[in-house]
């Protein structure tokens, strides 16, 4: 990004930013901390209980915008703009572990956007960003009351491997070798 005088002000990778409909998928920032309040605010009560138990996921986005040195995960935010000019956030993925071979992925959309396949979206965004940083693949765990969130991990490639010691639904999906062997 640069401004008239052609001086760079940001550089923006193809992998931070996509737009998919009117929402455009990029990372979260600072500025951004009370547009990520209101998401988690507006999480209907099986929402919370499936995505946000125990608030762990609210407390963890809260923590990484609050930091300003490195920690090991990325966030995500689909935003669409409303007509006031207010920025909404209408999804949310995020990928933690990033010193490791599989990270954890975590997805949540918001609830007047279920069902318009958002989701897939998010997934499939985060998958090329996995893919662009060298990944093995991502790891991720549901709750099993979760059965439609299950069947979109399983179309996304996700094989289920059993019960985490969490007692949720354990979910990998592997990534082909590239020609490094990595």
């Amino acid at each position: 990004i640069v401004d008239e005088d052609k001086n760079v002000l940001d550089i923006v990778f193809l992998h931070d930013t996509v737009m998919v409909n009117d929402a455009k998928i990029r990372k979260l920032e600072q500025e951004d901390l009370n547009m990520v309040l209101e998401f988690f605010d507006q999480m209907a009560g099986d929402t919370r209980a499936m995505f946000n138990r125990g608030d762990i996921n609210r407390i963890r986005i809260i923590e990484h915008l609050s930091c300003k040195k490195e920690d090991n995960e990325a966030h995500f935010g689909a935003v669409v703009k409303e007509e006031s000019g207010h920025e909404k956030m209408v999804g949310y993925v995020f990928i933690w572990d990033l010193n490791t071979c599989l990270p954890w992925l975590g997805i949540c959309v918001r609830e007047d956007w279920k069902a318009n396949h958002l989701g897939r979206k998010l997934m499939e965004f985060l998958d090329s960003y996995a893919i662009s940083k060298g990944y093995g693949g991502l790891m991720l765990t549901s709750v099993p009351a979760n059965i439609r969130a299950h069947a979109l991990y399983e179309r996304m490639g996700f094989e289920y491997y059993g019960t985490h010691p969490s007692s949720e639904f354990l979910y990998i999906k592997r990534y082909p070798k590239n020609r490094l062997g990595i």
